[in-house]
């Protein structure tokens, strides 16, 4: 039964792992389509780049905001997972422990 709850567990992280780099991927064609004058920094805070929901889309071209919105849909898919998956991998765990 360990390996049932073992391969759920890779699948779910395999998952993440992917909508993660999808989302990074939308997130960098997004700020590729910026309004000229628009600083990159504007974008970034502490080095980092801020997620989807983060970025204002007034700072980006039509096409920048087709990439943002698919950027904000592929996050909240990911959230979504995360926390489905936490509570399925309790769930999984707990009737393990039993």
């Amino acid at each position: 039964m360990s390996y049932i709850a073992t391969c759920v567990f890779v699948a779910w992280l395999y998952g993440l792992y992917f909508l993660a780099g999808r989302s990074r991927r939308q997130i960098r064609l997004a700020l590729d389509n910026r309004v000229p004058g628009t600083l990159p920094s504007d974008f970034s805070r502490l080095g980092f780049r801020k997620l989807a929901r983060n970025i204002d889309p007034e700072r980006l071209t039509e096409v920048g905001r087709v990439h943002l919105k698919s950027a904000l849909r592929t996050e909240e898919i990911m959230f979504v997972l995360l926390i489905d998956g936490f509570l399925l991998m309790v769930g999984i765990g707990a009737s393990l422990a039993k």
